[in-house]
């Protein structure tokens, strides 16, 4: 399945130079985009818990420094299942160390993408293939052994997402987040129709599940006590990976925008020619 990307041209130039995507951390977005890395009021539902109170809602729209995390989790969730407890934190944990990259589904020309992303048609776009690009993800995570990936469409209205729609999750719904937007205003970002590539290192949020439970069945506080450490002491200034790939085969075609800049057009067409790969102008 063919999927787009619009983005500016230094990042296009950048790609073209170094062979390596660029994946931010979505930590990188709350800025800008409020919905963004933020659980949504679905979520809990979809692990079979009905309590969802507003002091953890506030917890989720600005997550504390590391020094007072524990204190505003515990009395946020103080009546909380442990179960539950344990659910949020490895959403918190994934959350944290989550890398993606965006696409869309939508191939026809689209000018609310090109201004917001394609630098107002001073940028360009890629046409690639999902298959192409979890090779890529694929052959970096069994070299890296860090960090896992995963894909998938976003969803826009979070009160009717069902555990069918993120079904390729699998096990890892606590990654719901990720490809949900939880802002209240989701609809008005349906025109993206995004498909999301993530990068999530693993080893941030491994916990020994074989103590997790104790003889009641029950949630140990050792486990949420040591998922909590975790998020605690692990570095959080990494803010992006470059993923490196051998070939340019993912790359379908160039498109360049409009109104972008005379230097930006040679550089470009100049790479792409060297590359074999196919460059045209935006259909106006």
């Amino acid at each position: 399945m063919r999927v787009r990307k619009y983005l500016e041209s230094q990042y296009l130039i950048k790609i073209l130079e170094d062979k390596k995507l660029y994946f931010g951390s979505i930590k990188n977005y709350e800025d800008s985009d409020i919905n963004e890395g933020r659980v949504t009021d679905s979520f809990l539902k979809l692990q079979g818990k009905l309590f969802w109170n507003d002091s953890i809602k506030n917890l989720f729209q600005d997550l504390p420094d590391s020094s007072d995390f524990q204190t505003v989790f515990d009395d946020a969730s103080y009546n909380l299942s442990q179960q539950a407890r344990a659910d949020i934190l490895r959403t918190i944990i994934a959350r944290d160390h989550s890398y993606i990259q965006c696409w869309t589904k939508n191939l026809n020309e689209n000018e609310l993408l090109w201004n917001t992303f394609g630098d107002g048609g001073m940028g360009a776009s890629i046409i690639s293939t999902i298959e192409n690009l979890n090779d890529i993800l694929n052959s970096y995570s069994y070299l890296d052994e860090e960090h896992l990936p995963f894909d998938g469409p976003i969803f826009y209205n979070r009160e009717s997402l069902l555990p069918d729609d993120i079904a390729f999750l699998g096990s890892d719904q606590y990654l719901s987040p990720c490809f949900s937007l939880s802002g209240r205003d989701d609809n008005h970002f349906m025109h993206e129709n995004e498909y999301r590539f993530l990068l999530i290192n693993q080893t941030s949020f491994h916990v020994d599940w074989s103590e997790t439970y104790d003889e009641n069945d029950e949630i140990t506080g050792s486990f949420i006590e040591d998922i909590i450490q975790r998020r605690i002491i692990i570095d959080h200034t990494k803010d992006e990976i470059f993923v490196p790939f051998d070939s340019f085969d993912f790359v379908k075609k160039v498109i360049l925008g409009e109104h972008i800049s005379k230097n930006d057009r040679q550089k470009i067409t100049k790479l792409c020619r060297d590359l074999n790969i196919i460059v045209a102008d935006k259909q106006l």
